[in-house]
């Protein structure tokens, strides 16, 4: 294996998967916001109503939206949009392959069908194949599919997650996201139906945006721009520097959750705000009403700049070096400072298209090592040629070149 430096020119036209992170959320002052289903089954594939009565059921709760996602296909349900109620296309993919069975929602796909069936035996290739179709990952109900709360973070490319989900067999809680956010990976929570009969409107999203297009929709989505509720409704979401403050118009506590789960305050009132101590990685909000039914909005990871860094030259800069083991590639770096960084490892071919995501996620001050196994997304070998390894740490970017003989 041969390691060059490789010019960042070269990596200007690369592709990278989109990987969205809250930084700062703030509520705009001409914004509104908009109620959305997720998660929903029409008769289609096996649920109890025609799309048409399950759309209608949606209009009927207040919603403005809604996401039809049958298993394994795509049903059309542009026919019935209006000026005032938007659907966006959809579908839940499975692979019958899968032990245990998960499930991931595809929101807002592009592709007029789209199955796994026989073609996503791993949960990547799920992901792979929401992405490669425009769409928005999601993973459904982890507790149901035993999700065991470490192996979210094999996943940098998971946008959404449910957090929120009503069952009768489920006490549904948020111990999977808070392990991905622990481990620096952010990653946004939903509420849903998951919805197979006529009994909906036990949990939801609320985004918000200038105005109700499914562009803008989509792209609150993408950013996180929304909370997750089976109840309280959130009137206000402010960052200002390290202190977050929530107000709802129907909470009766605020508490504020940190990294492991860990509830950093909590206050007994409708409106409320915590600031996050130095060194903290993010906090998030929990509302309850008085019926004890919840809220939650995403997790807030500060600047990194918050922290002042060690007075050492180049703080925050990593010094990457590509070393050999079993003749596979690693790359070794530094996160420097005092404070967590953002960290990104990708890697190119030589025309800039993305072959593998190796890390997407925040460290603390360190020295780390991460080994490529030649293999891509799909964990499909990949063949002899040159490589580029795209290194971002903090902001501050780096590029190698490593060859497969």
């Amino acid at each position: 294996m041969e390691t060059t430096p490789l010019p960042l020119s070269r990596m200007q036209g690369a592709f990278v998967r989109p990987i969205y992170l809250l930084l700062v959320f703030v509520a705009a002052v001409h914004a509104a916001w908009y109620k959305g289903q997720l998660h929903c089954h029409s008769n289609k594939s096996d649920g109890s109503l025609s799309p048409e009565a399950l759309v209608s059921l949606y209009q009927g709760y207040g919603y403005h939206f809604v996401v039809v996602t049958d298993h394994n296909q795509v049903t059309n349900t542009t026919a019935y949009r209006t000026s005032t109620f938007l659907t966006l296309p959809g579908a839940e993919l499975d692979d019958e392959m899968h032990v245990p069975m998960v499930h991931l929602n595809a929101i807002n796909v592009q592709a007029t069908s789209l199955s796994a069936a026989g073609r996503a035996p791993t949960m990547q290739d799920l992901i792979n194949l929401a992405i490669d179709n425009g769409a928005i990952p999601q993973l459904n109900h982890p507790d149901w599919s035993n999700f065991a709360p470490p192996r979210v973070l094999l996943y940098p490319t998971l946008a959404l997650m449910e957090v929120i989900q009503p069952s009768d067999e489920l006490a549904y809680d948020a111990s999977v996201w808070d392990a991905a956010l622990s481990g620096g990976q952010q990653i946004y929570g939903t509420g849903t139906d998951d919805l197979h009969g006529s009994n909906g409107n036990r949990a939801w999203i609320v985004v918000q945006a200038s105005s109700l297009t499914i562009p803008n929709v989509v792209t609150a989505i993408r950013s996180g721009n929304f909370y997750a509720s089976q109840g309280p409704t959130i009137t206000e979401i402010t960052m200002s520097g390290r202190t977050l403050s929530v107000t709802s118009s129907n909470g009766a506590q605020v508490q504020f959750v940190g990294k492991d789960g860990t509830v950093l305050s909590t206050v007994n009132l409708s409106s409320a705000s915590h600031t996050l101590a130095a060194g903290g990685l993010y906090v998030r909000a929990r509302v309850t009403d008085a019926g004890g039914k919840v809220a939650y909005t995403q997790a807030y990871f500060p600047a990194t700049t918050a922290v002042a860094p060690a007075p050492v030259a180049h703080s925050s800069r990593a010094v990457p070096s590509v070393t050999s083991t079993g003749g596979q590639p690693a790359v070794t770096y530094a996160v420097k400072g005092q404070a967590w960084q953002k960290v990104s490892i990708t890697v190119h071919d030589m025309q800039g298209r993305l072959v593998r995501t190796l890390a997407n996620t925040w460290q603390a001050p360190g020295t780390y090592r991460k080994a490529w196994d030649w293999r891509d997304d799909y964990c499909r070998e990949v063949s002899s040629g040159t490589y580029a390894v795209r290194l971002t740490v903090g902001g501050e970017a780096h590029a190698l070149a490593v060859r497969k003989h």
